[in-house]
């Protein structure tokens, strides 16, 4: 549904529960609300890059965005390509729904600042 018009997922931060950044090497660390509102603004401009194929490593760090209704959002670094993420929607079993990729040199600028506290 997201990917069809080929454009990314808006979120709406009143359906978010919490937002959590993670590294290969910590366990999550839920965002703050500054970062949390920050992360849904440089989310929702970023570009859609094109549909998941499956291409590129492991990532280092991401953003896993959790909503109300169980769904949830994965937003990992990938730097492959010309694309800063790897994003897929979830739904609460942990089936794919959406597979895309973005683009957006702030958000990843961003993202990588929070790993790295």
């Amino acid at each position: 549904l997201f990917t069809a018009c080929q454009r990314i997922a808006q979120i709406e931060a009143n359906e978010v529960e919490r937002i959590a950044v993670w590294t290969q090497i910590t366990e999550e660390c839920e965002l703050n609300a500054d970062d949390s509102a920050k992360f849904i603004e440089l989310f929702n401009s970023s570009k859609y890059e094109g549909k998941g194929t499956g291409e590129g490593g492991t990532p280092e760090f991401g953003i896993c965005v959790y909503f109300r209704d169980g769904t949830y959002l994965l937003v990992n670094d990938f730097c492959f390509a010309g694309r800063d993420f790897e994003v897929s929607l979830r739904d609460s079993d942990g089936n794919t729904k959406a597979w895309y990729y973005l683009s957006s040199e702030e958000l990843y600028t961003f993202v990588s600042e929070l790993a790295d506290k």
